[in-house]
């Protein structure tokens, strides 16, 4: 896949989309949208050393590239924030397999309790 390659512009939302995001101040209801809608954003201007990003990038590529046995080590379903790997067709959305794998990272908090009947 080409690196510099960019996305078309995606379409202006409807009056009505407008009007459910109108609670979110700019820039917030743009990243809404991107979001939600659209389903990916660039973000520049925003600072961050470009030769830490490549090296983010290099060692997402290094990650990705382990075989799945050494990936599954690290597998989400260990975490009590479902932090780490989900392999490829490992998570749904709106009951549809996701076809791509990925890695969350973020804060350890403490896990949210779960509640009965779940």
């Amino acid at each position: 896949m080409p690196q510099n390659r960019r996305a078309r512009s995606p379409p202006t939302p409807s009056g009505a989309q407008r009007r459910h995001n109108s609670h979110v101040p700019q820039p917030g209801a743009e990243l809404l949208r991107a979001t939600h809608e659209v389903g990916f954003f660039y973000l520049n201007g925003h600072g961050v050393d470009p030769q830490l990003t490549k090296s983010l990038l290099d060692v997402s590529r290094e990650f990705f590239d382990l075989p799945a046995e050494q990936k599954l080590k690290l597998e989400n379903i260990h975490s009590p924030q479902f932090r780490g790997y989900t392999p490829v067709g490992g998570e749904l959305t709106a009951n549809a397999v996701d076809w791509r794998e990925q890695i969350d990272n973020g804060v350890d908090r403490e896990p949210v309790p779960i509640a009965e009947g779940t």
